[in-house]
């Protein structure tokens, strides 16, 4: 059982006994709120302690059944169509794109609520459910855990959140007005068939900018622009760097620099992306930049 001592609030002594998680004394958005305001205030003479436990607590938040109350589905991807993955819509409306989708969502509850579609007849008012379909859910999971713990770890442990099940592959409505004890929660032993690959920090970048979690995107743009080199560039100049301007610049500069280790005899990386709409643009630009270069060169 979780207890949460608020008694003296500049302390803000939290402690798990167990990692059954149950958080019924208090709300998820006052625990966020107090376990983020502990851990900024952190000085460096503190013992590194107080913030494993601080984060201890809000990756128990993150996979506790009992206090969640969205999930995500993601019904356009077949292979996880009947997969809901939950978090608090407290903690996730701290960032403006994600309180939009929850306000959206709660709006359409309220809609059909007051016209009486659902099957029940009445909307839980506390279980929003939001259908994804540009994302996976191995990106969500690495991006929910940044969110919770603000830890980065690529390789998702599915362990580490609350996913559930359906029988149906219609998820959407799936649990309109049911409590959260009816969803089939799923397993999360060692064996269990909800393994998720690796996300790429491309992927991430492109969630977390999506979703407005900044300082993460900061974090993903200098690991994709770290890991540029001959074998990627024109694949990270077309797939992100289009959308980031950093990345682009540094792409270019890159291909510009050692076009000659990039275009080699027997490989034209530039094929793939002949009809991408950035091809044109991109190459002119890219030449732009070659063209002085190759000017100091003939000088020279």
């Amino acid at each position: 059982m979780s207890s949460f001592d608020l008694s003296d609030e500049s302390e803000y002594v939290l402690s798990v006994d167990s990692p059954s998680p149950a958080v019924d004394r208090f709300k998820p958005e006052t625990v966020f709120k107090l376990l983020r305001k502990r851990i900024d205030t952190i000085t460096r003479d503190e013992p590194s302690e107080a913030v494993t436990r601080n984060s201890r607590i809000m990756q128990t938040l993150l996979k506790d059944p009992y206090s969640v109350d969205i999930r995500f589905v993601f019904d356009a991807d077949k292979s996880y169509s009947n997969v809901g993955l939950w978090a608090h819509r407290s903690i996730l409306a701290e960032y403006k794109p994600l309180a939009d989708l929850i306000q959206e969502a709660s709006s359409e509850s309220a809609t059909q609520t007051s016209s009486g579609n659902d099957a029940q007849g009445v909307i839980n008012a506390e279980m929003l459910t939001i259908p994804l379909s540009d994302i996976s859910p191995a990106t969500l999971c690495v991006l929910l855990r940044y969110i919770y713990t603000g830890e980065i770890n690529r390789t998702v442990d599915t362990s580490l959140h609350a996913i559930s099940t359906t029988e149906s592959a219609l998820v959407t409505k799936g649990i309109a007005g049911r409590p959260a004890s009816f969803v089939r929660w799923s397993p999360m032993d060692k064996d269990s068939p909800w393994r998720l690959r690796d996300v790429t920090w491309e992927e991430l970048l492109r969630a977390s900018s999506r979703f407005g979690v900044s300082e993460l995107q900061q974090r993903c743009e200098d690991a994709v622009i770290a890991s540029i080199d001959a074998s990627n560039v024109v694949d990270v100049l077309f797939t992100v760097g289009n959308t980031f301007g950093k990345i682009k610049d540094t792409a270019m500069d890159f291909i510009v620099e050692k076009i000659g280790s990039v275009v080699l005899e027997d490989k034209e990386p530039f094929a793939a992306y002949r009809n991408h709409p950035d091809a044109f643009d991109f190459l002119v630009e890219l030449v732009r930049r070659k063209a002085p270069k190759a000017a100091v060169t003939d000088a020279a």
